[in-house]
């Protein structure tokens, strides 16, 4: 299942953060390319568990339809 996989990376990604380096490092001595690779690709994993959930538990039910011509 690629959400679960998608999940797993968000977290495992999440979870190796250096949290603290980010918090004691002034914002002009950030490395931007850097940190806007990370947060793009946290964007992208959510956006891509986002459309698996909704795939799989929102979809639209089908319309019936006419077995048997009427007319």
């Amino acid at each position: 299942m690629r959400a679960a996989a998608n999940a797993l990376e968000a977290l495992s990604t999440l979870r190796l953060l250096d949290v603290e380096d980010l918090a004691g490092v002034a914002p002009a001595d950030i490395e931007a390319g850097e940190l806007d690779r990370l947060l793009e690709r946290l964007a992208k994993l959510l956006a891509a568990l986002a459309d698996e959930v909704e795939h799989r538990w929102f979809r639209p039910a089908e319309r019936p339809r006419q077995m048997v011509n009427v007319s």
